[in-house]
């Protein structure tokens, strides 16, 4: 490390760090081009234009980077996770069978939101005719 009086300023340092590339432009429309089809490009464009400080575009490159560059898994990838998490699973006693997407797990699901937004209409219209009348709690005095 530096001796203290030829360090840099906590805020220089961190800028000096993260210097932008000489080829950021083009890193910026490469990206945009593979990651996102032509009708959602304008908008980033846009926004990327309207950042004007070379810093701030090269901070904004690498957060899109993160969003938009996702790895792909493959499927020995997935085979490898989930046997990593069996033992994990086990212990909690569930299978991974409970988990994949299996005609009567999403026929239950159908079945649990439907009851439920019958009940939810049932309390609302319950609620909405069932106003309290004034005259009669006035008469229990």
């Amino acid at each position: 490390t530096l001796p203290p009086d030829k360090r840099l300023p906590p805020e220089e340092a961190e800028v000096s760090q993260w210097e932008p590339p000489e080829d950021l432009e083009a890193l910026w429309q490469r990206l945009l081009e593979d990651t996102l089809p032509p009708d959602k490009r304008p908008v980033l464009q846009d926004a990327w234009i309207s950042t004007k400080n070379a810093h701030d575009r090269y901070m904004m490159y690498l957060e899109y980077t993160s969003y938009l560059r996702k790895p792909e898994v493959t499927e020995q990838e997935k085979a490898e996770r989930k046997k990593q998490l069996e033992p994990l699973m086990r212990e909690f006693g569930l299978k991974s069978s409970d988990f994949e997407d299996s005609p009567e797990y999403t026929h239950g699901i159908l079945w649990w939101i439907f009851f439920g937004v019958i009940f939810f209409l049932s309390g609302l219209i319950y609620y909405a005719y069932s106003q309290p009348d004034p005259l009669h709690d006035l008469q229990a005095f």
